[in-house]
């Protein structure tokens, strides 16, 4: 089941591009991205962007599979009522 679930979660997560919120959020941090960006050296900075995105998506396969289970539990509650 593991396995099947890492296939659809690569499968459809597809690149779609940014939505006008994600443009909005990144517009927003914007400044406060250029205040850390002048307080660090390339190296330091670098070293934040990394732990930043690892934190960020240590869990995004996990959640996926737990909304896909959610969601396929909803289903068959939805067809054995039927």
């Amino acid at each position: 089941m593991d396995a099947m679930l890492k296939t659809l979660f690569i499968a459809l997560d597809e690149q779609q591009g940014n939505t006008p919120e994600m443009n909005a959020a990144l517009k927003a941090a914007e400044p406060a991205v250029r205040a850390v960006r002048d307080k660090m050296t390339w190296e330091e900075l670098d070293g934040f962007w990394s732990a930043v995105m690892a934190v960020g998506t240590a869990d995004v396969e996990a959640c996926f599979a737990r909304g896909f289970r959610a969601g396929a539990r909803l289903m068959l509650e939805v067809l054995q009522g039927e």
